[in-house]
């Protein structure tokens, strides 16, 4: 199955004067255990989904539907990792409901990933960057929409 990842939207990003209260964007990045290569393989620099990859791929596009005050924007499954773009429009405390919503999506890939490996598992830290800027968000959505031609010269290349 080849990687569908969510095209980047024409979000625009604002900086609030540092007040990030009321809208924030944060670059995620998760890494399984070991960097394990259970998300599938980067083929003709295409990603290619297993069973596993799918399971990252689908729930990540759920976080939008359970949680109306994300916007999602660009993603991408690699083969022992993820990266993404989750936009929060909500009030309150932006790096805990981030926090929150990254747990509930590690947790329900982690079960069903399970069933079909069940060594499965995350590394327990996660890379969360909150992006300040527009140029820093094209960037970063650039550098996602790219990585898997680039899989091979990646900080988490393993072969």
């Amino acid at each position: 199955m080849e990687n569908t990842s969510i095209p980047k939207q024409d979000a625009v990003i604002e900086a609030n004067s540092g007040d990030c209260s009321l809208y924030s964007a944060y670059f995620v990045t998760l890494c399984l255990q070991d960097r394990m290569l259970l998300f599938g393989e980067v083929v003709k620099g295409k990603m290619q989904l297993s069973e596993i990859g799918s399971y990252a791929l689908r729930y990540w596009e759920e976080i939008a539907i359970r949680n109306p005050y994300i916007t999602l924007d660009a993603f991408v499954v690699m083969p022992n990792h993820i990266h993404g773009i989750l936009v929060i429009n909500k009030q309150g405390n932006q790096k805990e409901i981030m926090s929150s919503i990254v747990g509930s999506y590690k947790a329900v890939v982690e079960k069903s990933a399970k069933e079909v490996f069940r060594k499965f598992a995350w590394q327990s830290k996660i890379h969360a960057q909150l992006i300040k800027d527009k140029t820093t968000h094209t960037t970063i959505a650039d550098y996602i929409a790219n990585n898997p031609s680039k899989w091979r010269h990646d900080k988490f290349y393993k072969s």
